[in-house]
């Protein structure tokens, strides 16, 4: 639990938030303008982190660890002690991964409003999320602790936050877009016929 309380808000402010805060200030304040969506933009970005996300799952299956252990070093050993250690199970961090798990959804929560590419990418990236750990659990790590209460409520809370970071980051594009925020739009009445 400590693990994840710690490790989930580092990489929620590191991944989701100061990218778009770096977007934001990049494109002189204006939200998800035509720079975003160019090549080598914020949303270009916000696809490579999110496929980046997998090589985390992909270090799971090709662990180094218990590879280098079992398959290099227990070949040099001659006690049966040494060898039973070479061939333990790791320990699984069920905080570090519930955090990275949080770290995929809200990528897809936050920016798929403005970037809906950003849901099928969060998609493809849970499943293959669930069969790199399914992988490593029959084959690597020991039998993981159970799921804390607390934990799993810290989660629900934080895609929570997440949402609401995703209704503000909507509500500010299609006001940007249909120029309320510049004072383009001289009513009301204008603003709706615009589409808002």
């Amino acid at each position: 639990r400590s693990i994840f309380s710690k490790l989930s808000v580092a990489l929620l402010m590191n991944t989701v938030i100061v990218p778009l805060l770096v977007g934001i200030f990049m494109s002189n304040g204006e939200l998800a303008d035509q720079t975003w969506y160019e090549p080598g933009g914020l949303l270009s970005s916000v696809a490579l982190l999110c496929v980046f996300n997998y090589a985390t799952d992909m270090a799971q299956v090709f662990n180094a660890v218990p590879l280098y252990s079992r398959f290099i070093l227990s070949r040099f050993v001659y006690s049966r002690a040494m060898l039973k250690e070479y061939w333990k199970p790791v320990p699984f961090l069920m905080g570090s991964q519930y955090a990275r798990c949080l770290v995929m959804m809200a990528l897809g929560i936050v920016y798929g409003p403005i970037y809906p590419n950003a849901y099928l990418l969060t998609a493809l990236g849970l499943a293959f999320k669930w069969h790199c750990t399914r992988f490593a659990m029959r084959n690597w790590y020991a039998f993981p602790m159970g799921v804390n209460q607390e934990m799993m409520m810290a989660l629900r809370w934080r895609l929570g936050n997440c949402v609401g970071v995703s209704v503000i980051v909507q509500s500010l594009a299609i006001a940007q877009a249909t120029g309320i925020l510049d004072g383009s739009t001289s009513s009301l009445k204008d603003a709706g016929s615009k589409g808002l």
